[in-house]
C-alpha cells in the first residue's frame, strides 16, 4: 500500500493472486524463500517480478505522481515516528518477528501511519505492490509520508497471519479509507503481503504485496467519484 498508488474496491476473481500460489510458483525459482545470505537476498529480490499483472503505462502514472507529490509536497507534512536504536531480535527467533509484524498491525496500523518496527527489517529490503517495486526502507517511509495526507478516516484490520516453517510467512488484510481529492474516491482492498526473512540476520529482505484488483482497476477506482452512502 505505501507504494503510493491508492486502491479501489474489491473485485473478486480479478487480478487477485492468493499468497500461496505466488509462494508455490516462487518455489520452482528459490525467489521467494528464506534467503540464507544477505547476497543471495539481494540477488533474489533483483530479478522479483511485480506481483501482479500490471503495464507500461500504469507504472510511468504512478512513477509520476510520486515525482509531483515530492516536488510539490501537497497536503500537510507528516512526521515519522523516530525509533530509538535497538538491537536485533537473536537469530532464529521468527516468532518473535511474527509478534512485531502483528504489534505493527494492531497497535501502529503501520501500512497507515509508517510506524514500523525498523529492527526487523534490512535496511534495503525489497518492498514491490502490484505498480512499483523498489528497495530500501528509508524510501518506503517515505513514499507513506506523502501518502498519509490523503488518506481520511482510514481503517486497516489484519485478518489472519500464515507462519510456516520455510515458506514465506503471509499476511491477510483489508484496507478502507476515503482520498482527500476533491470527488472523494473511497478505498477498499483486500490484501496480502508475504515477508521473506534472511535466516542469518534474522531480519526481512522481502515484503511483497498483492491485490485483490489489477493496477489498471485501481486507478480507475482513483478517478470514480464516492457513491453517497460511502462518501465521509
Amino acid at each position: 500500500m505505501p507504494c503510493l498508488t491508492p486502491l479501489g474496491p474489491p473485485c473478486a476473481g480479478q487480478g487477485f493472486q492468493p499468497p500461496r500460489a505466488m509462494a508455490r510458483r516462487s518455489r520452482a525459482t528459490g525467489a521467494l524463500l528464506c534467503a540464507s545470505t544477505p547476497a543471495e537476498a539481494r540477488a533474489a529480490r533483483a530479478d522479483q517480478p511485480i506481483p501482479t499483472q500490471t503495464n507500461g503505462l500504469v507504472q510511468t502514472v504512478v512513477a509520476a505522481a510520486t515525482s509531483m507529490l515530492r516536488l510539490g509536497q501537497i497536503g500537510k507534512p507528516v512526521e515519522m515516528v523516530q525509533q530509538p536504536l535497538v538491537d536485533r531480535l537473536p537469530c532464529g527467533d521468527v516468532p518473535g518477528i511474527m509478534a512485531c509484524i502483528t504489534e505493527d498491525f494492531h497497535q501502529r496500523a503501520y501500512f497507515i501511519t509508517g510506524d514500523i518496527s525498523e529492527k526487523i527489517y534490512d535496511s534495503q529490503c525489497f518492498f514491490a505492490d502490484p505498480t512499483v517495486k523498489f528497495s530500501g526502507l528509508t524510501k518506503w517511509k517515505g513514499n507513506l509520508k506523502l501518502l498519509v495526507p490523503f488518506l481520511i478516516k482510514p481503517k486497516i484490520q489484519l485478518l489472519n497471519l500464515e507462519q510456516a516453517a520455510q515458506d514465506p510467512s503471509v499476511l491477510h488484510w483489508t484496507l478502507q479509507t476515503s482520498l482527500k481529492l476533491p470527488w472523494r474516491p473511497f478505498i477498499n482492498v483486500i490484501g496480502a503481503t508475504e515477508y521473506v526473512l534472511n535466516q542469518d540476520a534474522n531480519q526481512i529482505v522481502q515484503h511483497v504485496e498483492s491485490w485483490n484488483i489489477t493496477p489498471v482497476q485501481a486507478i480507475q477506482q482513483v478517478l470514480t467519484p464516492a457513491r453517497r452512502e460511502t462518501a465521509p
